[in-house]
């Protein structure tokens, strides 16, 4: 996701960091954290809000980092909460994790999935969309969905009802994914101020009245299966052995 910068500046990258229920991975970056500290040619500083921190680039680039939880539903759904840090319990129903989520604060996203968007669960995601308030509600494209199947019908659905789509890149936990990151996502021109990023973001999140614009795509079919079966060799393995 871009933001816009403050003042008329350039525009500020803004990457939320979405961890499942075993992960910490933003909570552990933002507790290592000192005012200046550098990771290669970049330098990060905390911010006022504990969901949030910045990292400034030698070449003046700055990237905002946010934090966000993905829980998943009873069916086998998942929704994203952007901007919480909060663990909120899985196992619930699609609309009262959504409902969760909203009542933290968050903002709740329902990301494309295989298999999840298709058959006897797109009917219940169809139905959610239907009748959930459009509030706080957004559906994510994903990177992970090959440009080769075709771009759900539910997207025009959800857009018809003022639910938006923020797509995201999902990398998974597999080497060559680790350049995924940024590479799909949603520009906002709005100012934001890096004091309190997330806070900012969320009220432009909420005030949107329109589609925003769109940056990458999804990924090649070659790619996707190439991830897909790694990953399913990897969890088949026995404890102790990884897999490429």
């Amino acid at each position: 996701m871009g933001g816009g910068g403050t003042g008329g500046s350039a525009g500020v990258g803004c990457l939320w960091l979405v961890d499942p229920p075993e992960e910490r991975s933003f909570r552990r970056l933002a507790q290592s954290l000192v005012a200046g500290q550098r990771i290669g040619r970049w330098s990060l500083s905390p911010t006022s809000e504990a969901t949030s921190f910045v990292a400034l680039h030698d070449s003046g680039d700055t990237l905002v980092l946010l934090a966000g939880r993905q829980i998943s539903t009873r069916e086998r759904f998942e929704v994203l909460a952007l901007g919480s840090e909060l663990d909120l319990p899985s196992g619930r129903s699609l609309p009262e994790t959504i409902a969760r989520v909203r009542e933290s604060g968050a903002i709740a996203v329902i990301p494309w999935g295989f298999g999840k968007w298709w058959f006897r669960r797109r009917r219940l995601l169809e139905d959610t969309l239907t009748s959930s308030p459009p509030h706080g509600l957004f559906v994510g494209d994903s990177v992970a969905r090959p440009r080769a199947l075709p771009r759900s019908p539910l997207y025009d659905l959800a857009a018809s009802r003022g639910i938006y789509n923020l797509p995201g890149s999902d990398p998974l936990p597999l080497s060559w994914e680790i350049g995924k990151p940024g590479s799909f996502g949603c520009v906002l021109e709005a100012p934001l101020e890096t004091s309190r990023p997330a806070e900012r973001l969320i009220r432009i999140l909420l005030g949107l009245r329109a589609q925003p614009p769109l940056f990458g795509g999804p990924g090649r079919l070659s790619g996707f299966v190439r991830s897909q079966v790694a990953l399913r060799l990897r969890r088949g393995a026995p404890e102790g052995v990884t897999r490429p």
